[in-house]
C-alpha cells in the first residue's frame, strides 16, 4: 500500500550499513524523465525497492559505489522479469543507480506516489480562469527562459515548494488562512506571491534544495503571477492553490513528455509510447 499525502515512510541515512547519499541532479532527471515516465512505472519501482532495501537492511552490504542493479541481480538474485520494475536493462536505475542513492531514489518515487491536493479544502480550490491559467503557463515558461532571468529545473523547484505547503499545512481539509467561512474579511485570500515584500502564502514555501524558501529567488519574485486583486485579475491567491499545483505538474508533465522526443531514434519513441499504452 502506497502512503497517504503527509504520510512519507521514513527510511534511515543508513541501509545496510551503507550511508546513504543524494543522486546528483543529472541522474533524479533521467531516471524521472527517462526510467519512471508513467504512474504503472512508479509503482512497481517503488514496491519492489522497498522490497530489496528490506533484504539488504538485513543482509548487509559493503561497498556503497556498487551499482544497485547488479548488486539486485547477482546478490539478491532477481529475475528478469523482476528486474524489469526497474526498467530496461539500460535505464539509469540498473546502469547507474549506486548502493549510496538507495534511499534518494526511494524519495523521489514517493514523492511521485503521493497526492498532496487529495485533502485540502474546498476554500483552496477555486478554479482558475481564462486569464490566470495564461498568466501561469507563462510564467512557467518564463521561470525556464535564461532570457528573462529563469533557469532549467526552477519549474520543478517550484512545484517541489507547492508540493511542500500543500502537505505541511494544508491536509486534512485544514482552513488555517483566509480565504474561510469564519473570516469573511478575507474573502480574496492571502497573496501567493508578494513580489518580495514578505507577506505572500508562497513566499516561505521552503525549498529543500538549498534550505531557504522561495522568495530567495529573483526569478519567483519578479516571474510568478503577483496579487490577486479581485474578478478578472489574473493574479493568484490562497484561493486558488490546489488548482496552481494542478496546472504546474500537468504543465510539467507534458513538456516532459515532448521533451522524451528529443532523441530522434524510432527504437526511443517506440519505447517511450509502449509504456504510456500499457500504463
Amino acid at each position: 500500500m502506497f502512503p497517504f499525502a503527509g504520510e512519507g515512510l521514513e527510511v534511515g541515512n543508513v541501509i545496510g550499513g551503507i550511508t546513504q547519499e543524494e543522486m546528483t541532479q543529472d541522474l533524479k532527471d533521467s531516471v524521472l524523465n527517462n526510467d519512471l515516465p508513467t504512474l504503472q512505472a512508479q509503482r512497481a519501482t517503488f514496491s519492489r525497492l522497498e522490497e530489496c532495501m528490506d533484504f539488504i537492511g538485513i543482509m548487509g552490504a559493503s561497498d556503497g559505489d556498487a551499482l544497485f542493479g547488479q548488486y539486485c541481480e547477482e546478490t539478491l538474485r532477481l529475475s528478469d522479469a523482476e528486474l524489469l520494475d526497474f526498467g530496461v536493462p539500460s535505464s539509469s536505475v540498473r546502469t547507474a543507480l549506486r548502493l549510496k542513492h538507495m534511499r534518494s531514489l526511494h524519495k523521489i518515487v514517493q514523492d511521485c506516489l503521493v497526492d498532496p491536493v487529495a485533502s485540502v479544502s474546498a476554500v483552496y480550490a477555486v478554479p482558475l480562469t481564462e486569464a490566470q491559467i495564461e498568466r501561469l503557463t507563462q510564467s512557467a515558461m518564463d521561470v525556464e527562459d535564461s532570457s528573462k532571468g529563469g533557469a532549467n529545473g526552477n519549474l520543478t523547484i517550484l512545484i517541489a515548494a507547492c508540493k511542500w505547503i500543500l502537505l505541511e499545512q494544508l491536509q486534512d481539509y485544514k482552513e488555517p488562512m483566509p480565504p474561510r467561512s469564519s473570516d469573511p474579511d478575507g474573502t480574496n485570500g492571502i497573496c501567493l506571491n508578494s513580489e518580495g515584500m514578505y507577506y505572500g502564502y508562497l513566499d516561505f514555501a521552503e525549498v529543500e534544495s538549498t534550505g531557504g524558501t522561495l522568495m530567495d529567488f529573483d526569478w519567483f519574485n519578479e516571474l510568478f503571477p503577483g496579487e490577486y486583486t479581485g474578478p478578472g485579475s489574473d493574479g493568484l491567491s490562497t484561493q486558488h492553490i490546489k488548482p496552481v499545483y494542478q496546472l504546474l505538474s500537468r504543465l510539467e508533465k507534458e513538456w516532459r513528455v515532448s521533451n522524451a522526443f528529443v532523441d530522434d531514434s524510432v527504437s526511443s519513441k517506440v519505447n517511450f509510447w509502449e509504456e504510456q499504452i500499457h500504463s
